[in-house]
């Protein structure tokens, strides 16, 4: 890896997390390649080919060791467009699915006799939309609610 000017070494916080990010999508053996390589999530390759132009993103865009960088779109790669630096707690809204969801929509979740809770997270707030007894229903409010999110950035 480069190490132009001593940028490597006075940044090596976000050096690690720039190589962290590629080796997850790109390197099979790596632990979390599973998570994001192998389901397509890539590096777009004016950060994957150079990690000055990673630094120079990240610091101008609110880098900050307390910090860490999230896609906001999960289905889309790292890039400028899609990354930001949030707290992590702000990130781990903005995961996926629990294991144990056996419903196969992040929000919709069983919930006994109401049958389904639907709820949306974000911006380290939690919204709960509803009960549903329809697991159909119960989605398509929660994807309601995503997109009214999306458009107006409130829950």
């Amino acid at each position: 890896m480069e190490n132009r000017n001593g940028e490597t070494v006075k940044h090596n916080r976000v050096y690690r997390i720039w190589y962290q990010m590629i080796r997850r999508c790109y390197d099979q053996r790596n632990d979390n390649y599973n998570r994001y390589g192998a389901k397509g999530v890539t590096v777009c390759k004016k950060w994957r080919g150079s990690f000055e132009s990673f630094l120079e993103w990240s610091l101008i865009h609110g880098y900050a060791d307390s910090l860490t960088i999230d896609r906001i779109k999960r289905n889309k790669p790292y890039s400028p467009s899609n990354c930001r630096w949030v707290t992590y707690f702000v990130q781990a809204q903005n995961k996926g699915m629990l294991k144990s969801n056996t419903t196969g929509v992040t929000g919709v979740s069983p919930c006994g006799k109401y049958g389904y809770r639907v709820y949306i997270s974000r911006d380290g707030k939690r919204l709960y939309v509803g009960y549903f007894t329809d697991k159909n229903k119960a989605i398509e409010a929660r994807e309601a609610k995503e997109l009214e999110y999306e458009l107006t950035g409130t829950i």
